[in-house]
């Protein structure tokens, strides 16, 4: 066996263990699997706000379609098919509480306990939905084909359509730091400022609907409970936020869009609408209630299997070094090297 600078890698195992050693009085390292549980859920509440601005016109064409829709500044008169100015906005209110299922690690050595790869997702079909509103003020305008008058000046609500969230989901981002300690009741407290990615997949009228992803924080405040079958975690946390998403210029050119006759009722006016989109306002509030059992998963170190890493595992990883042996090459990479000896350093006890 040829280790390279045998007197480097000594020096770097003898001031790890000792460094181990003297905090080992925390308990031995673990690495636990929680999977959730019946109870667990996940909750969202999600406005969005656009608005936007420009002119609509009848869609009547006197090649293409005579027959068409004509808007007409005004009240009364007039013959020409014209543009009416106006300004909107496009609004939709998400909501979302849903049974969830997925897990989370949460691990510890002697650097402290550490939470990583939280996956959770809805457990049913279509968890939520929303409807999407477009309130509108113009001026004042009448139209033929249909004859209708539209008097102007105040906002008006136009039903566009609803929304069906299909799934949703939340991935933790990145490895974060939790805090177990004992509670008054005489148990374990559990906290961690978990960042996730919240992914919605939704559609209206069979099209999907474009939804990006956006970060939170979940600020999990809950008990931890030693059971006789393993660890259990409650816990629930929120954020509620606000952020603008840039419309970067984006308009909307002749987008047809039908809307019903006020005087007199019963008619539908058919109008093509064009604007510039402005920047988009979201509001959100992401939380989850985690109801979470755990179950030991393998420390990387213990090659041996028996739940901890001490002398007999650096001993087989040292006649290991240099070789591909799965048993300490706790990164896969083929090798048996000085990640895998760090990262049994970092388990040890």
């Amino acid at each position: 066996m040829s280790l390279g600078s045998s007197s480097a890698v000594l020096s770097l195992i003898s001031a790890s263990i000792a460094a181990a050693t003297a905090v080992s009085a925390l308990g031995a390292p673990f690495d636990t699997l929680f999977t959730l549980q019946g109870g667990s859920s996940m909750q969202i509440q999600m406005t969005t706000s656009t608005p936007l601005a420009g002119t609509f016109i009848g869609n009547y064409d006197a090649v293409a379609n005579p027959t068409g829709t004509k808007t007409l500044p005004g009240l009364f008169g007039g013959s020409t098919n014209t543009a009416i100015t106006y300004a909107a906005t496009v609004a939709a209110v998400v909501g979302v509480d849903t049974p969830t299922v997925g897990s989370f690690h949460v691990t510890d050595s002697f650097a402290g306990p550490v939470v990583d790869g939280l996956l959770i997702y809805n457990a049913s079909a279509s968890p939520g939905g929303a409807d999407l509103t477009l309130t509108i003020n113009y001026a004042s305008f009448h139209t033929v084909n249909p004859t209708g008058l539209f008097p102007g000046g105040f906002d008006i609500p136009l039903p566009l359509g609803s929304v069906d969230v299909q799934s949703i989901s939340m991935v933790q981002t990145m490895s974060v730091p939790a805090v177990i300690v004992p509670d008054e009741r005489g148990g374990l407290s559990f906290t961690a400022t978990v960042p996730v990615e919240v992914t919605v997949v939704a559609s209206s009228a069979g099209a999907p609907v474009d939804i990006a992803p956006f970060p939170a924080a979940l600020a999990i405040i809950g008990s931890w409970t030693e059971t006789a079958t393993g660890p259990v975690i409650e816990a629930s946390g929120s954020q509620t936020d606000s952020t603008i998403v840039p419309a970067n210029g984006a308009t909307i050119t002749d987008q047809p869009m039908d809307i019903p006759t006020v005087i007199p009722a019963g008619g539908l006016a058919h109008l093509l609408m064009s604007g510039v989109i402005a920047d988009t306002t979201v509001g959100s509030t992401v939380g989850a209630t985690l109801i979470a059992h755990g179950e030991s998963a393998d420390v990387p170190g213990d090659t041996d299997g028996d739940g901890d890493v001490d002398g007999g595992d650096l001993a087989y990883l040292l006649g290991a070094w240099g070789l591909n042996d799965p048993a300490a090459d706790f990164d896969g990479s083929g090798l048996v090297d000085a990640a895998d000896l760090a990262a049994l350093l970092g388990n040890w006890g």
